[in-house]
C-alpha cells in the first residue's frame, strides 16, 4: 500500500454525491410543503364558494367546482399541477360536496352531526418526492406513495330551495298541531320549545 493516490478523489466524489443527494431531498421537501399551502388555498377557496347559499344544492356544487377549475387555470398555478409532472391534483370524489359517507363508513363516531364534512377534498400527489439515488437509494418502493388528501370542511349554508321546503314542512306541522279551537301552536303554551337557527 505504498501508492495512496486517488483516495482523496474517491472521498471527494462520495461526499459530493451525498451532499447533492441530500440537497435534492431538502429542495423536494421544501418545495412540496410550499405546494401543500397552495393546494390548501385552492381547497379552501373552492369550499368557500360551495359554502354560500344559492338557489339549489346542485348550484352550490357547480359554483364550487367552477372556482376549483378557475384557480387551476390560473397562469401561476397551471404549470405546477400537470398529470405526470412534479405535482398532480386529483378529485376522485368531486372537488366539493358532502363527504360524510367517506368518514362514517370508516368508523367515525355516531355522535357527529350530518353536516360535519361538507366542503372540499383534493388529493395531492407529490411525484417530486419519488427519488432514486445511486448510493443512497430510493425514497419509496412504489409510485404515488407520496400523496395526501387536502381538505377544507366548512359546512354549507342552506339553499333557497331547502329554506322554502323547510318553511312549508314546518308550517304544515304547526297547523296540524293546532287543537280544534285553533289556539296558539304547541300544547299548553308553557312548554319549552327549542328553536334553532337554520340559516334561512
Amino acid at each position: 500500500m505504498r501508492n495512496e493516490r486517488g483516495f482523496l478523489t474517491l472521498d471527494f466524489i462520495f461526499a459530493l454525491v451525498i451532499v447533492v443527494g441530500f440537497s435534492i431531498v431538502l429542495f423536494a421537501i421544501s418545495f412540496t410543503l410550499s405546494i401543500v399551502e397552495i393546494t390548501q388555498y385552492i381547497s379552501f377557496s373552492s369550499a368557500r364558494s360551495y359554502y354560500a347559499g344559492h338557489l339549489t344544492p346542485n348550484d352550490q356544487i357547480q359554483l364550487g367546482i367552477k372556482k376549483y377549475q378557475e384557480l387551476l387555470d390560473q397562469p401561476a398555478f397551471k404549470p405546477l399541477f400537470r398529470p405526470g409532472g412534479w405535482f398532480e391534483l386529483q378529485t376522485p370524489d368531486g372537488a366539493v360536496g358532502d363527504y360524510n359517507r367517506i368518514y362514517t363508513s370508516k368508523g367515525a363516531r355516531s355522535t357527529t352531526s350530518g353536516f360535519t364534512y361538507f366542503g372540499s377534498r383534493i388529493k395531492l400527489i407529490a411525484n417530486i418526492m419519488d427519488l432514486r439515488f445511486p448510493i443512497i437509494g430510493a425514497t419509496s418502493d412504489r409510485p404515488g406513495a407520496f400523496s395526501a388528501n387536502v381538505a377544507s370542511y366548512i359546512s354549507r349554508e342552506p339553499t333557497e330551495q331547502e329554506c322554502r321546503d323547510n318553511f312549508e314542512v314546518q308550517r304544515y306541522l304547526q297547523i296540524l298541531s293546532l287543537s280544534s279551537v285553533y289556539q296558539a301552536p304547541g300544547n299548553d303554551g308553557k312548554a319549552y320549545v327549542p328553536m334553532m337557527d337554520n340559516g334561512c
